[in-house]
């Protein structure tokens, strides 16, 4: 319509001022917001467009602190206070070796040289470790930097979410993370969990349709909005993006934090080692002092020559006194202790920002991983396929592990078997029919495009596979031999969708409900679902096998299937189940 219409206007006529929009967005309906920030809801920014919001509005982070020079971050090693005490006495030593008058060679400098050595040693060594590890911090960084799905001109792609730009349409579903402040267009069963604004523990329901008159409302109220960094837990939802960066509700609230002042950085070993370094601060004024003052009348002694010799005489006693009760090797010893169990775990692959990280980690009970303990690509594929067959004896099928739909092979797997065995045509079409991914080849060699989550293009790229062992599909690939989604469309065609139910972390599974055929009868409706296999385990009544019968699950083949997946979440597999409804 004429609303969306794009008008060339000047950048800066064009654009108006994001907190007024942002402030506004939740009176006003979607449209109206849509023309606020002259975007098609139906073609979404263009590549020029979204480059120029870009430059004005700048990225969608938070400003982030310039970091320190290598020589500030080399001095910060000597804020603490026992170092800055051990230094002093150093320099007092040496100090009390050049003035004395007994003969001196390098045992007179030697005990507080290493003391040097060792502080300035052990400070470059946790600095160039330091260095190292906010440089791979940054590269890990940027290698699990967050997607979002946008539309820009007309299809949806995928860019990183500090990429984002006001007037961008944003695609989300359960699970997703918010990437910026939005204004909510359409959605179904929607619920954000909000708590790091709201510290509400139950997720807050969204409707798009809602219209909240009040001037100034809670975060809580705008229940038409979501906003950064919140997480969706459940449904889908489309959004145009009013508000990032500093813009955005997440930079209001760091902002009102740093109002407040600045966090306190302090470990629980800096904390100890900053009472003791005053304690014995004042150990040392306190011995210098009184050794000083008992000996005011030996000041004035004739072997001195004069009284102010004489002072600086037993000050230099009292001073010796003082640096030799204190423990000159306590601090190097901590800091090597730290050093070198950083780089123990250096050699276990763990990456050690902070030194002082260890302190929290010896006061750790309980640490909190994913079942892979390891960093992911968000890529996956399907491994094996577990049927069961006429006799209901567990099948499977091991499938190369290859992200590529058009390599990799499915073991033992011929189009005679594919052709004879149902099971293997009701997986296809689940993995068909109840999927929002999307994929096609990439103009870069044998990579593939993709949209959608990790699990639901790897079902997408198993589909492709399979597709290779139907007889009855084998025409029709050849006939578009570059298109990965002729396939599922065979199977969309035949059955369209009528409903559906996004995947939810209360419901642990997708439904979707398909006009399927029936060679005896006309077409009638089928449930198709796809989730946790326990959770389907406990749904069913009734098990598929491979020509097509029927039999009761019975306990024992449920304990058969449920040992299967036991074995499979013990090697790190994340594992699907299958079910259909018929009547």
């Amino acid at each position: 319509s004429d609303v969306y219409k794009r008008q060339e206007i000047p950048v800066h006529e064009e654009y108006k001022d994001m907190q007024t929009i942002l402030q506004h967005a939740h009176q006003k309906t979607w449209e109206e917001v849509a023309k606020d920030l002259r975007v098609n809801i139906k073609e979404g920014l263009s590549e020029k467009e979204a480059a120029e919001r870009l430059k004005v509005y700048g990225k969608n982070e938070l400003p982030k602190a310039s970091p320190p020079t290598m020589w500030e971050d080399l001095l910060s090693q000597f804020e603490d206070g026992l170092v800055r005490t051990l230094l002093i006495a150093s320099c007092v030593s040496f100090f009390v070796g050049l003035t004395d008058n007994s003969p001196k060679d390098l045992s007179t400098y030697f005990e507080p040289g290493m003391i040097l050595l060792i502080l300035a040693g052990v400070s470059c060594i946790t600095v160039w470790r330091q260095s190292k590890s906010t440089q791979f911090c940054e590269e890990v960084s940027i290698l699990q930097a967050h997607k979002t799905h946008v539309l820009r001109e007309g299809r949806v792609v995928i860019i990183n979410s500090s990429d984002i730009v006001p007037g961008d349409i944003c695609y989300l579903k359960s699970g997703d993370k918010v990437p910026a402040d939005m204004r909510l267009v359409r959605g179904m069963t929607i619920k954000v969990n909000q708590a790091l604004y709201t510290n509400e523990s139950d997720p807050t329901p969204k409707n798009p349709l809602l219209h909240v008159a009040i001037e100034n409302p809670m975060i809580q109220d705008k229940k038409n909005m979501l906003f950064s960094q919140t997480e969706m837990y459940s449904g889908e939802a489309v959004g145009i993006v009013v508000g990032t960066g500093d813009k955005s509700q997440l930079g209001t609230v760091k902002q009102q934090i740093e109002k407040t002042g600045e966090e306190n950085k302090k470990t629980l070993i800096k904390d100890k080692l900053a009472q003791l370094s005053e304690t014995i601060t004042w150990i040392f004024l306190v011995v210098c002092t009184l050794c000083w003052v008992v000996n005011f009348h030996n000041f004035f002694d004739p072997i001195h020559g004069n009284a102010l010799k004489g002072a600086v005489y037993y000050f230099k006693i009292a001073v010796s006194l003082a640096v030799g009760s204190i423990p000159k090797t306590m601090g190097p010893l901590i800091m090597s202790y730290l050093y070198f169990a950083a780089s123990k775990m250096g050699a276990k692959s763990a990456i050690v920002k902070h030194l002082g990280c260890f302190d929290f980690l010896s006061c750790t009970t309980v640490i909190c991983t994913d079942k892979t303990e390891a960093l992911m690509e968000h890529k996956m594929s399907v491994t094996e396929l577990v049927y069961l067959d006429k006799n209901g004896n567990l099948q499977s099928y091991k499938i190369a592990e290859d992200n590529n739909p058009v390599k990799g092979k499915i073991e033992c797997l011929d189009s005679s078997i594919m052709e004879k065995n149902a099971s293997l045509h009701d997986i296809a079409k689940v993995c068909a029919l109840c999927n929002d991914a999307k994929i096609k080849q990439s103009s870069k060699g044998d990579e593939i495009e993709t949209v959608g989550s990790a699990t639901e293009v790897a079902l997408k790229c198993f589909l492709c596979k399979l597709s290779w062992y139907d007889t009855e599909f084998l025409k029709k690939r050849e006939e578009a031999p570059e298109d990965l989604e002729t396939y599922a469309a065979n199977f969309e065609k035949e059955s369209p969708v009528l409903a559906k139910l996004p995947f939810t972390q209360m419901r642990k599974c997708m439904s979707v409900i398909v006009k399927d055929k029936d060679k005896e009868k006309e077409k009638k409706n089928v449930l198709l679902l796809k989730g946790s296999p326990e959770l389907l385990l406990e749904k069913c009544i009734r098990i598929k096998l491979e020509n097509r019968d029927s039999v009761e699950l019975t306990a024992e083949k449920k304990e058969l299937i449920k040992s299967k997946i036991r074995g499979a979440n013990q090697l790190g597999l994340r594992c699907l189940g299958f079910a259909i409804k018929e009547n």
